[in-house]
């Protein structure tokens, strides 16, 4: 009995392996050939044709949360836990998300004929992109595949779609299209994606017919899910809102210079959620096991992300002028002091990523919820004041400062104290030169 437990486990954890492999495989995908046609469309576009997009990809995605319901963890534990439900708990998730992505897209549009009147092509571009936050509501079927461990399938099914895509938006930029031929890509990508997710899903042997819809079921999966879509509200408006900001003060031709800015700084932030996701499961187990080993390797996780984090920043900072020139052109040159300051917010971004896995270690994730909030409200504030008196570096500034706010909020709460003082020992990393992997 023993040797079979022990086989079936290898068996999960190299399923558990494979389905890592999958989805880390698609990230690196999507950031490389993503960041290579961003910036080619950012170019190609200029400044004032790129403002109005970012402006209406931002404005969207502050209101994305309400289409995502902060279900998908949810389901996912739901349907691993009652397998005989999963049609119900399916369809249910299938028509919460259906009717938010309604709603979101409602309110998207609804709020840009209020900003923006008799502008139509930022409506247009709004409308196409929001859209997209209707057709997601298919997305459950990979929530489905997760819970298998099957996340091939879906990966298989929204890379085709992405390349597809990618060629058309590439076709876009040699034919000379308008913005909206853009916008109209992005829709249609996730429209062959959830193409491909209903094919990947009855090949597995499963049809959408057997979907039950049920209002109980709905209200036990979103009763769990309240918290999460008030963080997430907080991460849209943390991320998102200065772009948004940007074009009410400045104009769309600022947007489009700071978005193109952020772009390549927001570019490393996969780094960090790399290193910490290979690295939780052995702090989770010392924290259990070794206490104070536990500390020790936290210690150095943190000083790790500072010297990562300030080799990048220092980078992109010395020569900022130079990086803009070479990728985006003269017509974006005026962005060169936007990404001068703005990568100094990976040391707080890496920093953020690494508390995180610690809050988790020490079950305080209400406490990361209570800091991008006060991140975010930080942020609206510090752009009130700093876009009118700097401009578009000042919506720069005021993330920066915002995104220092909100990681070290952990000193907010008693419980994670500890945290805070390990991030502010971190921030002098002279110590990783005395020292060695702990553990």
């Amino acid at each position: 009995m023993r040797l079979l437990d022990a086989l079936n486990a290898r068996r999960e954890l190299r399923r558990a392996l494979a389905n890592i492999a999958w989805l880390s495989g698609e990230s690196i995908l999507r950031l490389v050939v993503g960041l290579f046609l961003g910036i080619w469309i950012a170019r190609f576009l200029g400044p004032n044709a790129f403002g109005p997009y970012s402006y209406a990809m931002a404005l969207v995605a502050l209101f994305g949360v309400f289409s995502r319901l902060g279900v998908d963890e949810i389901l996912v534990r739901e349907i691993v836990r009652s397998h005989a439900a999963r049609h119900e708990l399916i369809g249910s998730a299938f028509a919460m998300k259906l009717a938010g992505g309604l709603a979101a897209f409602a309110a998207a549009v609804s709020c840009t004929v209020i900003l923006r009147p008799a502008q139509p092509t930022v409506l247009a571009l709004v409308a196409i992109i929001a859209a997209g936050l209707v057709a997601q509501s298919i997305d459950v079927i990979d929530l489905w595949f997760q819970s298998q461990l099957q996340s091939r399938r879906s990966v298989v099914a929204r890379n085709i779609a992405f390349l597809t895509t990618s060629l058309l938006k590439i076709g876009f930029i040699l034919a000379g299209a308008a913005v909206a031929a853009f916008a109209f890509a992005g829709l249609l990508e996730l429209l062959l994606a959830g193409a491909g997710l209903v094919a990947a899903y009855r090949l597995s042997g499963e049809t959408l017919s057997a979907w039950r819809a049920s209002w109980s079921r709905a209200r036990f999966l979103l009763a769990p899910s309240l918290p999460l879509i008030f963080a997430g509200l907080a991460v849209s408006l943390y991320m998102r809102i200065d772009q948004v900001m940007i074009s009410a003060m400045l104009g769309d031709a600022a947007v489009g210079r700071y978005s193109a800015a952020i772009r390549l700084t927001e570019a490393a932030y996969f780094i960090p959620t790399v290193i910490c996701s290979s690295s939780l499961p052995g702090i989770i187990s010392l924290r259990a096991s070794n206490p104070a080993q536990f500390r020790a390797r936290m210690q150095w996780l943190f000083d790790v992300m500072v010297v990562l984090a300030l080799a990048i920043a220092l980078l992109l900072s010395l020569f900022a002028g130079q990086v803009v020139q070479f990728l985006y052109g003269g017509a974006y040159v005026s962005a060169a002091p936007v990404l001068a300051v703005h990568a100094w917010s990976t040391v707080f971004v890496f920093l953020g990523v690494a508390s995180g896995a610690w809050l988790l270690a020490e079950n305080l994730t209400s406490v990361s919820f209570y800091r991008t909030a006060l991140g975010a409200v930080a942020n609206i504030g510090l752009n009130f004041w700093l876009i009118p008196a700097f401009g578009v570096v000042g919506a720069a500034w005021a993330t920066l400062l915002s995104m220092a706010i909100a990681t070290f909020g952990v000193f907010v709460d008693s419980r994670s104290r500890p945290a805070g003082a390990m991030m502010l020992r971190a921030l002098f990393p002279i110590r990783l030169l005395r020292g060695r992997i702990p553990g």
